[in-house]
């Protein structure tokens, strides 16, 4: 039977979670005009966190209905703090990480390495280290589902195949392996 009161309260929080991330954009949004003008000296870590609102909030506004319908609220909510709570230097391994791996996707597929060979693994270790930096707990699973999604989506495909194409089917066919 449909609750009407408890859709209700998730709605209203939902909707305060929104203002509340909207209040917290037009603050940093304000505090970087400032600065810009010269009127106000925003310190790195205010810097910083604002990057991070940024990027949350392009992720949501990308992929952000699609990923709350797939892993729920309480998942991506998650996530977005786990980035939210990084240091600067969590972040920098966090940005190095993801080079590493597009890196190394770029000379395997290259050099037609075989994704079931060593550089599969490590690449699967990297994209695994990479995960459990936003996620939750780890799920062997919901890894290979991920990386099935990485070929079929085409904005993710296009990501990973940025360089080489078949970037995106080596990672997907080295986590199917080696996860």
């Amino acid at each position: 039977e449909f609750d009407v009161a408890k859709a209700l309260k998730e709605h209203l929080a939902n909707l305060e979670e929104q203002k509340n991330n909207i209040d917290s954009l037009i603050q940093n949004i304000k505090l970087t005009l400032l600065a810009m003008e010269g009127e106000y000296k925003m310190a790195d870590k205010d810097r910083f966190e604002a990057l991070k609102e940024e990027i949350i909030k392009e992720n949501e506004a990308k992929y952000g209905e699609e990923i709350r319908e797939k892993y729920g609220d309480e998942t991506i909510d998650a996530s977005n703090a786990k980035i939210m709570g990084m240091s600067e230097e969590k972040y920098d391994r966090f940005k190095a990480l993801e080079e590493e791996i597009k890196d190394r996707l770029n000379v395997a597929v290259d050099a037609n390495m075989n994704p079931a060979d060593e550089i599969g693994k490590t690449i699967t270790q990297l994209h695994k280290e990479w995960l459990m930096m936003t996620w939750k707990t780890y799920n062997a699973e919901a890894h290979k589902g991920l990386a099935k999604m990485y070929v079929f989506d085409e904005r993710f495909k296009a990501y990973y195949d940025d360089k080489i194409e078949g970037c995106a089917e080596f990672l997907q066919k080295a986590i199917e392996h080696w996860a």
